[in-house]
Order: C-alpha cells, then structure tokens, then sequence
C-alpha cells in the first residue's frame, strides 16, 4: 500500500505522542450532538479520495458546519490557520485502512456514536511484518487532539453507525508539542 505522508516523521517516535485527551475542553453539548444524528451524510468525492481509502466514511452535507464560526473554532483558526470542522460517519462493518493524513498533521476528534467493537488504531513498525499498536482511548463527547501523521486506522466491526465531530487544522505549521501545549492551556465553559 502506498501511503502518501507530507508530514515525515522523525527517526525516533513514539506512539505515546498518538493522541491526548483534552479534558480542560467542555464536553460536545446536545445541540451539536443532535445536529450530527440528524445531518445527511454522502461519499467523499471520488478524486479527493486515495482508491485505498474508499468511500467508506461519509461526511455531512454542512460544509463546513456551522461550529466553524464558534468562538472556539475562531481562536484554533487564529492560533493555527485554516479551521474546518465536520460530521463523519462510519458505515456498519467496515474499515478506514492504514493511512497518514496527507493535508493536516493533527486534527481534534469528538465521538459523538461509538458501537461496540469499532476502535481506532495508531502503528509503529517494529520490524517488516510486525507492528506496536495503540487504542486511541476515546471519551464519548470529550475532545481529543488526534495525531493523524502517524499511520492509524478505524475499524467499526459492528452493525451500528460509528460518527465524529472533526475539526481540521488544515496545513497548520504548528508542530504537535505546540498543538498540544495551546490546546491543554485553552479555556473555554461552552461551545456555544
């Protein structure tokens, strides 16, 4: 599998940079929660799209949504550039295979739906065939800075619908250690 990669990694990584929980950030309040069970969801569009992905998760026809205006989101784009929050959904059993995000480093996730048995998983190659793993440890509703440089997959083994919020910092300059220090510094009461 190709997996394309503009943000490299250094020599020397570790999966313990995965991801943080954020847990000075309020937790995703109804209106939004119902705002996402409620959206329409369609395919990516196919030439934005890696064939190795797929169509397999669907993002809301909000675009962007509406919390992109939040005064969160206008502190994250005044901090880091470019802010595009979405819906996405996961179809029953299937699988976002092995990637790096190819246009933003780190992005923040909310899971909004977790069906038993989907997970999220970061990898770190140990040797040609075999890999270290780690379980992104979600909250339901709590913000979570993601590190989508390193190679992670979603598997929703289920026959429910998986959905998260996601707020993209697309092409941010900032690096990880910066993210993470701005975001667990930052204070907010709502979202609202």
């Amino acid at each position: 599998m190709n997996i394309h990669n503009t943000y490299p990694l250094p020599l020397t990584w570790s999966l313990d940079n995965s991801y943080v929980l954020l847990p000075n950030l309020p937790l995703l309040d109804n209106k939004h929660i119902e705002q996402a069970r409620t959206s329409t969801y369609f395919p990516p569009h196919k030439e934005n799209t890696p064939k190795e992905l797929g169509t397999r998760v669907q993002s809301s026809n909000t675009d962007p949504l509406p919390f992109t205006e939040s005064k969160f989101c206008q502190d994250i784009k005044n901090y880091f550039g470019n802010v595009v929050a979405k819906y996405s959904i996961m179809n029953p059993f299937t699988m976002y295979d092995w990637h790096q995000d190819i246009d933003r480093p780190y992005c923040i996730n909310t899971l909004i739906i977790q069906p038993p048995n989907a997970m999220t998983l970061h990898r770190k190659p140990i040797n040609r065939m075999v890999y270290d793993i780690r379980e992104v440890e979600y909250v339901m509703t709590q913000p979570l800075l993601f590190n989508s440089s390193i190679p992670h997959c979603v598997i929703n083994n289920s026959n429910q619908a998986r959905c998260i919020m996601s707020i993209s910092m697309i092409g941010s300059k900032r690096t990880w250690d910066e993210a993470k220090q701005w975001l667990l510094n930052y204070r907010i009461d709502s979202f609202e």
